[in-house]
């Protein structure tokens, strides 16, 4: 499969939801636009929900994923929210317009790879044991930047990113204190 070929299907798909409506788009369409065989898509993706699900973790992959052991998760947190922001019209159709796909839950689980990043350079490293609260923590924060996707009047994307980092600087330092307590106790 050729990732240069994907990504140019699914460019054109961006371009069109950001026209119209995600319900009214057709392959057809996006691979007209794409100038490319129609029967292609189907090399790649089994229909626009599947292409939907393929860009929002691609996009995320190279936002969150990619960025791990390059950047801080700060950076990485600040980075995100500016791209939803920037593309707020297309994740904003894209939620309202169809619900075979959860945008939330999708940003959530690269969010969980970021905080599970941080939370194993920390004393402890059991995964297991801490992946109930990471999990939630990263739905929590993919809720708040979804959320505010749809709502009439958002808030600025710069208030929402402080927002995050200050939930995840607070679950840093209840883990340091969990585990200065468990220290203790041993």
């Amino acid at each position: 499969m050729s990732d240069i070929l994907k990504k140019r299907i699914a460019s054109s798909f961006q371009g069109l939801v950001n026209e119209q409506d995600f319900e009214h788009l057709s392959v057809t369409l996006v691979m007209h636009k794409a100038k490319v065989r129609r029967q292609t898509f189907y090399d790649y993706f089994l229909d626009k929900y599947d292409l939907l699900s393929w860009f929002v973790h691609e996009s995320l992959s190279e936002l969150i994923d990619s960025n791990i052991n390059y950047l801080p998760w700060e950076d990485i947190i600040k980075l995100t929210f500016f791209e939803l922001n920037a593309n707020r019209n297309f994740y904003t159709k894209c939620i309202r317009e169809q619900h075979e796909f959860d945008m939330t839950n999708a940003l959530a689980q690269h969010l969980s790879l970021l905080v599970l990043s941080w939370a194993k350079s920390g004393p402890r490293k059991d995964k297991t044991e801490n992946q109930a609260l990471i999990d939630v923590l990263s739905l929590g924060i993919g809720h708040l930047a979804t959320h505010n996707l749809l709502v009439n009047h958002p808030l600025d994307y710069e208030f929402l990113t402080n927002e995050a980092i200050e939930s995840l600087n607070l679950t840093i330092a209840l883990f340091n204190k969990a585990n200065r307590q468990m220290r203790i106790k041993i």
